[in-house]
């Protein structure tokens, strides 16, 4: 490990302490113990967020073969794999372009919004048709952020104490009444060619049939997320779903 390695965890650390989350708690999970209910949780291992991408993240490559090799643990287990996809249109508020504080990146269509090569190879025998030994019940590319006035980090949604400063908004024009936290998180979406190519678009209609993702996972399981970047989208995916968790429990 890096010192630049442990400096980041380190503050990593930090940060979900201060949202009272249980770091001690964190171990080498043994693949062993791993369960149907559980779920293994891939954020945003796009190319422009790794090395030479639009908002790449240093030495972000160097995850892929370790994401790589859980995904075949998690699916002998019976668990749930999730990919997350960054979607944004062109015009997106979060883009520097167009008021907000961030570089345009995974824009919908683009090489940059695609899946790594290796990730999505990984996935594709898995996302085929069950006659065809794929798993499409239990794995899933999850679409977040494609709202054009509002952002999302983490791939479940927001509420509004966890969002207040965290995330760009577009409230006046040209907002097209999508800002609403209801647009926050990641959804499933239809994707016809998705069977045949992890990094196939989603279906033109497939937003009026949309689907949450915290539909999309087992109740009561364990969530192990993993991907890019930390301090953005994976611990917002982390905290979100924690908090909604214990929400729900409440």
């Amino acid at each position: 490990m890096t010192p630049i390695t442990k400096v980041l965890l380190s503050e990593h650390h930090a940060l979900l302490q201060a949202e009272s989350l249980d770091v001690a708690a964190v171990s080498i999970i043994d693949p062993a113990t791993l369960t149907p209910a559980d779920t293994l949780l891939i954020v945003d291992v796009q190319h422009d967020f790794l090395p030479g991408g639009a908002f790449g993240v240093a030495e972000g490559d160097e995850i892929l073969p370790g994401i790589c090799s859980l995904i075949p643990k998690f699916v002998d287990a019976g668990a749930t794999v999730i990919a997350t996809r960054d979607y944004h249109p062109r015009n997106h508020c979060s883009f520097n372009t167009h008021g907000g504080p961030f570089p345009p990146h995974c824009i919908q269509g683009s090489k940059g919004s695609q899946l790594h090569d290796s990730l999505a190879a990984t996935l594709q025998p898995l996302l085929a048709d069950e006659e065809s030994g794929g798993k499409p019940d239990r794995v899933h590319v999850v679409y977040k952020a494609f709202s054009p006035d509002v952002d999302s980090f983490g791939a479940f949604e927001y509420t509004e104490s966890n969002s207040d400063g965290r995330l760009t908004t577009r409230t006046e024009p040209p907002a097209e009444c999508h800002c609403s936290l209801n647009w926050t998180g990641g959804f499933v979406l239809y994707s016809s060619m998705q069977c045949e190519d992890a990094n196939a678009p989603p279906d033109v209609m497939s937003v009026l049939s949309k689907k949450a993702l915290a539909d999309a996972v087992p109740k009561g399981g364990r969530m192990f997320v993993c991907g890019l970047a930390m301090d953005f989208c994976v611990i917002d995916s982390a905290v979100n779903f924690v908090t909604s968790s214990v929400s729900a429990a409440d």
